[in-house]
């Protein structure tokens, strides 16, 4: 006669499977949300770079333009 399995022959190996998903879940998902940070603090940093260097394009021209026309007005 075949011995039959005690609940703790199924029960501990559906327990820890069900942790290890559980601990793999959590790992996935925060290694998704550093991810998110990351890119955010990229691109923020992108764009503040972006700004600057735009105004002192900007500036730059603006001074350009300035000095041409103190220029004009002396001839």
């Amino acid at each position: 006669m075949k011995r039959r399995a005690s609940w703790k022959t199924i029960a501990i190996p559906v327990a820890l499977s069900a942790v290890f998903v559980t601990m793999f879940i959590v790992f996935w998902v925060d290694s998704r949300r550093h991810e998110r940070d990351l890119l955010s603090l990229k691109t923020s940093l992108t764009a503040q770079q972006v700004a600057i260097r735009l105004e002192e394009y900007i500036s730059i021209r603006l001074q350009v333009a300035a000095s041409m026309r103190d220029q004009w007005e002396d001839h």
